[in-house]
Parts: structure tokens; C-alpha cells; sequence
């Protein structure tokens, strides 16, 4: 960031911020029902996978580094066993 250098330099480069937006695919996969969809003609193995890959999902997107979660009283109830 160039206006935190306290002695400029010589030359100067200009300096473009362009902000990428997100494309919008949780209100998308909400507005088509995408969760449900998926799991219709899967087995029950792939409506399991596909069960933690939108629980994982919606937690992520509730919260940036959940804690308290499932998998991580799994894990550790897993080191505990061990």
C-alpha cells in the first residue's frame, strides 16, 4: 500500500484495487432447492456424503472458523479413545 510508505519513492506506479465480487451460489442453490435435489436418486451412501457436504456448507457459511461443531467433538472424542 504505497500511502503507508512514509518516504516515496522516485518513480510512482499506479495502483488499481478491482473487488471481485461472489457470484451469488448460496442464494442460488437456495432458490433451486439443490440440497434436496441431490440426494433424490443417490444411494444411501451418497445421501450420507451428500448430507455432510451441505451441513458442512451451511455451517462454514454461518460462521468463518466454527468451534463447536460436530466433527469437532468427534475428532476429539476419537483422540480421547486412543
Amino acid at each position: 500500500m504505497p500511502w503507508l510508505i512514509k518516504n516515496k519513492p522516485e518513480r510512482s506506479e499506479n495502483l488499481l484495487f478491482v473487488h471481485v465480487p461472489r457470484c451469488g451460489g448460496t442464494s442460488l442453490s437456495q432458490h433451486f432447492d439443490i440440497p434436496q435435489k441431490t440426494v433424490q436418486n443417490r444411494s444411501s451412501f451418497g445421501r450420507l456424503g451428500m448430507g455432510i457436504f451441505f451441513h458442512r456448507y451451511k455451517l462454514l457459511e454461518t460462521a468463518n472458523f466454527p468451534f463447536h461443531c460436530r466433527e469437532n467433538y468427534v475428532c476429539i472424542g476419537l483422540a480421547v479413545l486412543s
